[in-house]
């Protein structure tokens, strides 16, 4: 009976012990009384490039934008609760404290609720990565975008690069788990050298260090930011980049949401224009924190309230759509079911659907995923000098995300609604889009386009002059059998040249021996008619 006793109190002692370890809790104010802040005044808590991007976009500054009570914060502090991290948007704070703390926390008059939303883990320590050496297994290609030329291929994004823009003066903020690497990796040199790498943050461990803790973060943001000629260069190779780590790799809780909310109201803060968020939450370490199709409804999940808060402040927010199509969940994932987030499905080289692609609809009948991009054997950076492959709409959507960037900086001042909407128009499935694919896979040259205001499309031709020589590059495919011909300012045909089928800026030669003077010349086919000029010096 003594030892059946005895046993009893190590138990009961061994519970209590446990009741009182350190958890993280979300908890919401019921206001921001007292704030030394002013709407009026917002240069004190948004940075001169967040203010300029509200004013280019004409964005209202409002009480969201306020920060939290620092009142509140003290006295939360004062009973015992670490503050981690705030949320401005959401009037809340993510704390650390044991269970008796939280109850009295949950006393104080101007705290709405508290929610248990994961364990405590304690810090990594960060370490220090080495320069690794070239992998001479793999060798330059013939194309300027080396490997990676069929992902941004597909979508047409190396228009805008020809166009002129690649990311120049955007900045884009990742949201992942970490990030090994990425300082040593020479795929991101241009980055580090050009001073575009931002100084990242770790909202898991609360420091400055992100390259630490995984790849998964690498591999995204190679998609991206990768700029080595003939070897692999991404989709908006001279953006300026912020590694933000949201992700603890150790667990998966509801803590990462509230860390994920913090990296965006941050984002938000420092003026960042395009966020991508390769992350998505159903099932967590603790079952009675899993979501249900019925919550993915764009308004129960924090992150998903806090995605559209975010890109009606004029954050445009990418994100993937999830990798559960061949599971039992089947369906897209938060914060993908948010309203006005951009959400990414994967198909593979063939542009069919990959077959792990989660399906819409959310569960209040929005079509989801909104489009889609290459996640299925898609080119991303190893750990060294490796080029690797990666499955998974978590690389489909950074191939969205840069080119969105390079948009952003053709279109300045074009709002997130009118951006999503021209590429939205732009793909494949723009007349019936579904809950496989969305709108389909888009092209980027007639998003550009139609951001333009323009039905039709340039004059697919250009024409360069090369002493004996001009050059004819064809901006738009054609694929028929046609005829160039040179015309001069009369509209006497001086040359008539038969053509096969061309591709998207191929080149095609011509030699002539002609006078000064203006020239005309057209391509002519069943189907297309389209001229351009050219002066003979």
């Amino acid at each position: 009976m003594k030892i059946y006793f005895s046993i009893l109190l190590i138990v009961f002692a061994g519970v209590l012990t446990a009741q009182e370890k350190q958890s993280h809790y979300w908890v919401t104010f019921t206001d921001k009384a007292d704030t030394p802040y002013s709407i009026f005044e917002p240069s004190a808590f948004l940075s001169p490039r967040a203010l300029a991007r509200r004013d280019r976009l004409h964005i209202p500054i409002d009480s969201t934008d306020l920060p939290v009570s620092a009142n509140y914060q003290s006295q939360v502090q004062q009973m015992g609760g670490q503050v981690r991290h705030t949320s401005k948007w959401l009037n809340a704070a993510t704390i650390l404290a044991t269970p008796s703390i939280v109850q009295e926390i949950a006393t104080l008059p101007f705290v709405k609720g508290v929610e248990r939303v994961g364990r405590y883990h304690p810090p990594l320590k960060p370490k220090k990565n080495k320069r690794p050496n070239l992998n001479p297994d793999y060798k330059k290609t013939k194309g300027y975008y080396g490997y990676g030329s069929l992902q941004i291929g597909m979508v047409n994004g190396h228009a805008l690069h020809r166009l002129g823009y690649r990311g120049e003066e955007v900045i884009i903020g990742v949201q992942d788990g970490g990030y090994n690497n990425v300082d040593v990796m020479p795929f991101f040199d241009s980055l580090f050298t050009n001073q575009r790498m931002l100084p990242g943050m770790d909202f898991v461990d609360d420091d400055p260090y992100v390259y630490e803790s995984a790849t998964h973060g690498s591999s995204v943001l190679s998609v991206m930011a990768s700029n080595l000629p003939y070897y692999f260069v991404g989709t908006a190779p001279h953006a300026n980049y912020i590694c933000m780590k949201t992700e603890d790799v150790r667990s998966e809780s509801l803590t990462e949401e509230c860390n994920w909310i913090a990296a965006l109201e941050f984002a938000d803060s420092i003026g960042v224009d395009v966020v991508n968020s390769s992350l998505g939450y159903t099932e967590f370490s603790e079952e009675v924190m899993n979501y249900t199709y019925q919550d993915l409804d764009g308004q129960t999940s924090r992150a998903s309230i806090a995605a559209d808060i975010a890109v009606a402040k004029g954050v445009f927010v990418v994100t993937s759509a999830g990798n559960s199509g061949a599971g039992k969940w089947r369906f897209v994932g938060t914060p993908a079911d948010s309203r006005e987030i951009f959400s990414i499905g994967a198909v593979a080289s063939n542009e069919q659907r990959a077959s792990f692609s989660s399906f819409g609809p959310t569960s209040d009948g929005r079509i989801k995923p909104n489009i889609a991009a290459m996640g299925q054997r898609t080119v991303v950076a190893g750990n060294g000098y490796d080029i690797g492959m990666s499955n998974g709409t978590s690389v489909a959507s950074p191939v969205i995300a840069g080119l969105v960037a390079d948009l952003k900086q053709a279109f300045p001042y074009h709002d997130n609604r009118t951006i999503r909407e021209a590429i939205e128009n732009s793909s494949s499935q723009a007349t019936a889009p579904d809950n496989v694919l969305g709108y389909g896979i888009p092209d980027f040259y007639i998003a550009y386009r139609l951001l333009k205001g323009k039905q039709s499309l340039l004059q697919p031709l250009e024409v360069y002059n090369k002493n004996e020589q001009i050059e004819v590059v064809f901006l738009e495919p054609f694929e028929e059998k046609g005829q160039l011909q040179i015309a001069d300012r009369y509209g006497k045909v001086l040359m008539n040249v038969k053509v096969s089928p061309k591709k998207l800026f191929e080149k095609h030669p011509l030699e002539y021996n002609l006078p000064k003077g203006v020239y005309k010349v057209s391509l002519l086919t069943d189907t297309v008619t389209a001229y351009s000029y050219f002066v003979r010096g």
